[in-house]
């Protein structure tokens, strides 16, 4: 990911598609451990977006699995701008060399959040989870730019019907580097053998 150029020469941006359940939490924290090995890329922040709460508090879980205490942004500001902060000076004081950030997409959107960034303090990778979410119209637009690192996560990465949303994200996150599919999973014994039974509907106009 890190060494990774694209023909056009941009590097350390993509999408990992990987199927629900086969680890792309774990994939995300390993890379991000692996830019850490790079003396450029410290001081790092990284910033987790998320769509819901129960995929955050995940984050927070699996980021203390590698030793990484997240900042929560998720509830009131009151309670998580001075936390940020606090973290920010910990990191321009050289008392740490990585800090992490948990937020989610309505967090994320406020202008409060995006004023608390400081991309120009250490490097930043942003980890998309559920990443299709981001094409939707505001969120799209809230995306920093100084952001250089970028990995987006999602089973099914394209938005469904929405050429402009999908572009989107492609635009800024790159295209899929790695993919791994439901039936991969299955065959690597990373998820149980499962059959689909679709329930058709059919609807008036």
């Amino acid at each position: 990911f890190g060494e990774y150029t694209k023909p056009d020469g941009t590097k350390g941006k993509g999408i990992l598609a990987m199927a629900t359940g086969a680890g792309k939490t774990l994939t995300a924290l390993y890379l991000a451990c692996k830019l850490l090995e790079k003396q450029e890329n410290r001081p790092m922040v990284i910033v987790v977006v998320c769509p819901f709460l129960n995929l955050a508090y995940q984050w927070i879980r699996e980021m203390g699995r590698f030793g990484i205490a997240p900042v929560k942004c998720f509830d009131s500001r009151a309670l998580w701008e001075p936390e940020l902060q606090a973290a920010y000076q910990k990191l321009a004081a050289k008392l740490t060399v990585v800090t992490g950030v948990v937020v989610t997409n309505k967090t994320f959107l406020s202008a409060a959040f995006q004023a608390a960034l400081k991309p120009g303090l250490a490097v930043h990778l942003l980890i998309a989870d559920e990443v299709h979410n981001l094409g939707a119209p505001r969120l799209k637009e809230m995306l920093p730019d100084q952001i250089k690192l970028r990995l987006g996560l999602s089973a099914t990465p394209e938005r469904h019907r929405d050429f402009e949303g999908s572009k989107a994200i492609f635009d800024y996150f790159g295209d899929p580097v790695y993919e791994f599919s439901i039936g991969d999973a299955i065959k690597r014994e990373v998820l149980v053998p499962y059959t689909y039974h679709p329930v058709l509907v059919d609807l008036t106009d």
